[in-house]
């Protein structure tokens, strides 16, 4: 339930959006402000107008909404209705306040006003969506669709049927059959419900799949139709068996009204509890409910008792790898770029993928693991020595059957240290390394790929990149862990970072504190040798 706000002083900043206006003791009109919301950027004029008034005074033919805008006055003074909607136009880039307040007879009700903040930049690129955060719960597409690039090449060809009759493509394949049917058929449609995967902007390559795949999986358990409206997706990838999966055109279809009114939006921190407790019918009632998060909280749906059972029958342990196999497609020139240089450097020689996160993001438990030296020495040949062991060398650099060794990093300074140690068996990608532009984004992408090709991968502890890369190949990893240990894992699936906190909250679980439940609930290769937490058939590297 949206958070109610009662304004008693003369200007409130919008913290929660559901408002209450009271006119008197017994009477009342409550206001829902649809756009523009607070924090939202518009890439064009005319910026929209649009509030959702009701509650007992909200027929009264005497009541007016205003809206003022900081500088230019009054944008909108309409006599009260279910929903009002205005443009501003004829403005400029800048940033600016909305003032909102009711009147009463042309008198102001009790002084009272809602005051927003929103932004304008018509000379917004590609680049800046990356970094911009929307308001998670606008119900306008964040894919602006004049800003993606233009898709020149052939667009693929829906993927052939699977020869897999496993329970996994079933049941895939029939949700895809029902999406087909439900997108063609315009009665179906009108009525269908909806799931709308959306993700932070600013997070990683791997945050991106991991909470794709984590919507895409309670679309499929709540039998809704499965959308996305993320920038990256757009731009790196197709869904080739799912028909018209883009929000956008389904939002154009019922118009800003409809879809506003008739949504739910949920934010996945990490920390909730109710994938985990409840069943989803409880909490998915509109038509429209968007999720959006950068988490795999596909962790919690697998320990759910409404839904535990039938996933491990669709998916057993390999759930990321088998619904990633199905939906996702890298666009062809991604996938080009990323099979000429698997043929020219990784074709007929064993290969070792190693991953080296640097960049701490700023968690403080972070700083000294992610340190190129330890106090001890490089921490970093923690991973050579790694490299050589996973690819069944005898840890001597130089060795003849040495693999070749492709690194991805997101640190110059790292490939230095690679080549120093590794000479000619290295490889890796050049490419610019940063996730706040669209370049950068792609080159993760390329990387995270080729790692995939790779037939062992050595990753670092936590790294949701890193997860990404040996789910979507099905293998199982290496991790070097905070301590400087190699360890092989127990599972290619991607670990849920949070589950002991959620676990040890959530009512269903009676104050029990699990170690662990299922391979998507390991404990993130927080792993010693002493540790009671430690999967007991995980391989110590020595």
């Amino acid at each position: 339930e949206r958070a109610r706000q009662r304004l008693w002083s003369s200007v409130w900043y919008v913290a929660a959006w559901f408002v209450t206006l009271n006119l008197s003791d017994s009477s009342f009109a409550q206001i829902d402000v649809l756009c523009p919301r607070n924090r939202e950027m518009f890439a064009r004029t005319p910026v929209p107008i649009m509030v959702h008034v009701f509650g007992d005074m909200a027929s009264d033919p005497d009541l007016n909404l205003v809206v003022e805008l900081d500088g230019v006055g009054r944008v909108l003074d309409e006599p009260v209705q279910e929903v009002i909607e205005g443009e501003i136009r004829d403005i400029a880039n800048g940033y600016f306040t909305l003032y909102m307040w009711l009147e009463h007879k042309g008198r102001p009700v009790q002084d009272e006003t809602l005051a927003l903040n929103f932004s304008v930049r018509t000379d917004t690129d590609d680049g800046d969506l990356v970094h911009y955060i929307p308001p998670r719960d606008a119900a306008r597409p964040r894919v602006l669709h004049w800003l993606v690039s233009p898709r020149d090449e052939e667009p693929p060809h829906p993927a052939p049927a699977s020869s897999d009759t496993t329970a996994a493509i079933e049941v895939l394949e029939r949700f895809a059959e029902r999406q087909k049917k439900v997108m063609n058929d315009p009665a179906l449609f009108r009525e269908a419900k909806f799931l709308v995967s959306r993700h932070y902007p600013t997070s990683g390559m791997g945050n991106l799949f991991q909470s794709l795949v984590s919507a895409f999986l309670v679309a499929l358990l709540s039998d809704r139709i499965f959308l996305h409206d993320a920038f990256l997706v757009e731009e790196f990838l197709d869904l080739p068996r799912l028909t018209s999966s883009n929000y956008s055109a389904v939002f154009d279809y019922f118009g800003h009204r409809h879809v506003a009114t008739n949504s739910q939006w949920f934010l996945y921190t990490g920390v909730q509890d109710w994938m985990l407790c409840d069943s989803l019918d409880q909490h998915l009632t509109q038509q429209f409910a968007f999720i959006e998060s950068d988490q795999y909280f596909a962790g919690l749906l697998v320990n759910n008792d409404h839904y535990a059972l039938r996933l491990h029958d669709w998916f057993g342990d390999s759930l990321f790898g088998k619904v990633s196999a199905f939906l996702f497609r890298p666009r062809p020139s991604i996938a080009l770029e990323v099979r000429d240089f698997v043929k020219e450097h990784l074709a007929g020689r064993k290969s070792i993928g190693v991953h080296v996160r640097t960049h701490t993001l700023g968690h403080p438990g972070f700083i000294e693991p992610y340190a190129l030296n330890d106090g001890q020495g490089h921490f970093l040949n923690s991973y050579w020595k790694c490299a050589y062991y996973a690819g069944g060398a005898s840890g001597v650099p130089g060795d003849l059957d040495a693999p070749i060794v492709f690194l991805s990093t997101d640190n110059g300074g790292v490939i230095h240290e690679a080549v120093s140690w590794f000479g000619g068996q290295l490889v890796y990608k050049e490419g610019p390394i940063s996730r706040s532009d669209v370049e950068g984004q792609r080159s993760a992408l390329v990387d995270l790929l080729i790692l995939a090709e790779c037939d062992h991968i050595v990753t670092t502890q936590m790294s949701t990149f890193s997860y990404v890369a040996h789910a979507l190949a099905s293998k199982v990893p290496y991790i070097v862990n905070f301590q400087g240990a190699c360890v092989r894992d127990i599972s290619s699936e991607p670990c849920m970072h949070a589950w002991r906190h959620v676990a040890a909250a959530a009512p269903c679980m009676n104050g029990d504190l699990p170690f662990t439940s299922t391979v998507e609930t390991r404990n993130c290769g927080y792993y010693t040798q002493q540790s009671l937490t430690a999967p007991q058939n995980c391989e110590w590297i020595p």
